[in-house]
């Protein structure tokens, strides 16, 4: 029976919640029960946090695993020295104060899931020889500090055409807002959607705020989505005006956001959609992120700049060493149509997709011709790869090429070839002697890198619709300005990127009830607003609903004429007709005509009389001699 009695591991709470942060103490005791006197190899306590995947594909033969591990830290106090022949305790109670350090770093908030999970653990061992260790674990409720930062809470607001098909005439537009894009379980997230219904279909408009969680190992991924909660609105009848709204409330139990961990990352967003039978359903989607209670610290009653609700008063960040002087090159990735962009007040975190705005220096970039680093007009930054491909880019100090054979020089060059990016004429973004190309996917803000070149989440333009080898000829041209991207007929149009998750984006800074937004009429958009962006969702539907329904005729009619066709070829017979040859001498057999009754056959073939109505078909016939035709078989 082992000697040690009650074996706890305490430590002290911070705060009502129980949670830890980077930078916080963990102060403790171990403390255990001797029930007689032992000599203890070690004693130790230690801290760690780490992200963990798996999953398995396939059955039988084809049966793959994926797994995964990232480590952010790992502490270790040892309260009794490691000694091999071991060092003696008394009978007894014994306690053992410890005292820990977070450090700081960009690192996830605890979650678990199916596949996955991001688990900080405070654990306690004791080893003797020749016995089994005793041990206590216990889990630390982490939140991180790098996922959120103040200023972040804006109202967004976004646009949708929908053009009916065949079925149906008119068109559909939808214009909707909500209060914030940074909320906690329990919070009230409003929504107003303002419907114009100009066709003959009825519809409802509907409300859910969904979930994805992706898991990444082995150059895979492993998707879950869940709707968290749902609200419909009434029926809106053809051709009429509707103002529907709705008050979300986000469960308590639901998982916070993350989006700073590589193997794992869980994204939110409220989706308002309009429910139309026979048709696709026009939607916009607005990005959220949940964070835990007490994180989302807003800021009620801010005023708001002359250029609208879009613009705040005030700088829009440090600048950096880059300096004010040009408004920067804004990425756009040409499948999912969102900016690169970091994290507000973020230094060394990573880069994301975010909606394009004209007036966020979040999302401003500057070329450096001397290192050919793309930097941060907020941060003074640069953009800088990962170790690994499908881990997620980020920002580090840039790093000029060195001069020197040492070993420093040598590291300073691997790391400045880490920034190093090449460009080309088809839109790739490509880090220098790798093959590596910044790539991005619809079902996540993650920015990673991809050695699929050919893959549509590989290309990047501006906002004018030039590639970026172009923006970086003409950064530095006094007319390259926000103006310009903004020009009629040069604003990307979201025909061609179905795909876009959401329109447009209105800040403000305060959380008084949304007002009510006119719905424009297509005659009164203008891509030059920069307050709101409008998107047109023309799908073609006639056009496509007709050659579908066309092909599906076509197919059926085949289909008849093939099989009349068979029992047609069934039902006849062929007609065998024997072909004259020059008769030679022969035995005569017993029982068979005599020669002289034979009728001689000619060199040629006979001619039937096919007048005849007592012919049938596949019947043989022999004429004699006498001109009398008979069957060979009678019957």
């Amino acid at each position: 029976m082992s000697p040690i009695k009650d074996f706890n591991v305490v430590y002290k709470a911070l705060n009502q919640e129980d949670t830890f942060s980077q930078g916080d103490t963990i102060v403790g005791t171990v403390s255990f029960t001797l029930t007689k006197d032992t000599k203890v190899k070690v004693l130790l306590v230690k801290a760690k946090g780490e992200a963990r995947v798996h999953w398995t594909e396939g059955t039988g033969d084809r049966r793959r695993s994926h797994n995964a591990h990232r480590r952010y830290f790992k502490l270790k106090e040892c309260l009794v020295a490691e000694n091999e022949k071991g060092t003696e305790l008394r009978k007894g109670d014994h306690q053992y104060k410890f005292q820990f350090t977070i450090p700081q770093g960009a690192m996830p908030s605890s979650f678990k899931g199916f596949h996955g999970k991001v688990v900080y653990t405070l654990a306690a061992k004791m080893s003797r020889s020749w016995r089994v260790p005793s041990g206590v674990q216990k889990e630390l409720n982490f939140v991180s500090r790098s996922g959120f930062h103040p200023g972040q809470v804006l109202a967004q607001s976004g646009s949708v055409d929908k053009k009916m098909g065949c079925f149906s005439a008119g068109e559909v537009q939808m214009s909707a807002t909500i209060n914030t894009n940074v909320c906690s379980p329990g919070d009230t997230v409003s929504a107003v959607g303002k419907i114009c219904n100009s066709s003959s279909k009825q519809m409802r408009a509907k409300f859910s705020l969904q979930q994805r969680i992706v898991y990444r190992a082995t150059g895979s991924r492993n998707y879950s989505d869940l709707s968290l909660c749902k609200m419909v609105g009434e029926t809106i009848a053809p051709n009429s005006e509707e103002t529907v709204s709705c008050q979300l409330i986000v469960p308590a139990d639901v998982i916070p956001s993350v989006h700073n961990c590589d193997i794992i990352s869980v994204d939110h967003y409220l989706k308002v959609y309009l429910d139309i039978s026979f048709a696709i359903d026009p939607k916009v989607e607005f990005p959220l992120v949940i964070v835990p209670p007490g994180a989302a610290a807003r800021q009620p009653g801010g005023p708001m700049g002359p250029m609208g609700p879009g613009v705040p008063v005030g700088p829009m960040g440090p600048m950096g060493p880059m300096g004010p002087e040009t408004s920067g090159l804004k990425i756009q990735n040409k499948l999912l149509v969102k900016c690169l962009q970091v994290q507000r007040g973020s230094v060394g975190g990573r880069v994301s997709l975010g909606e394009c705005s004209p007036h966020s220096s979040l999302q401003e970039w500057r070329w450096l011709p001397e290192s050919q680093a793309l930097g941060s007009q907020h941060t003074g930054e640069c953009l800088t790869a990962p170790g690994e491909q499908y881990e997620g880019v980020h920002l580090q100090p840039c790093v000029g090429r060195p001069e020197g054979d040492g070993a420093g020089a040598r590291e300073a060059a691997e790391d400045a070839g880490r920034q190093s990016w090449f460009c080309s004429k088809k839109g790739q973004l490509t880090l220098a002697g790798r093959g590596l190309h910044l790539s991005a996917t619809q079902e996540s803000t993650l920015v990673f890198l991809s050695r699929q070149h050919k893959q549509p989440g590989s290309r990047w333009r501006t906002l004018d619709n030039q590639t970026l080898c172009d923006g970086r000829d003409s950064q530095h041209q006094p007319h390259h300005s926000l103006g310009k991207s903004l020009e009629p007929g040069r604003f990307p149009n979201a025909v061609s990127d179905i795909k876009a998750p959401f329109e447009g984006m209105m800040a403000v800074t305060g959380t008084s009830p949304v007002v009510d937004v006119p719905l424009p009429s297509p005659s009164t958009k203008s891509p030059a607003d920069p307050t709101m962006v409008f998107y047109s969702m023309d799908y073609g539907m006639g056009w496509k609903i007709t050659m579908l329904v066309l092909s599906s005729l076509a197919l059926v009619l085949g289909t008849v004429i093939l099989i009349l066709n068979v029992y047609s070829n069934r039902s006849k017979k062929v007609v065998c007709i024997l072909k004259s040859y020059t008769p030679r001498p022969e035995m005569s057999v017993p029982g068979s005509p005599a020669p002289s009754e034979r009728a001689p056959l000619t060199q040629h073939a006979m001619r039937l009389p096919h007048s005849s109505p007592t012919l049938q078909r596949g019947r043989i016939l022999i004429e004699w001699k006498d001109g009398s035709v008979t069957p060979l078989y009678e019957g």
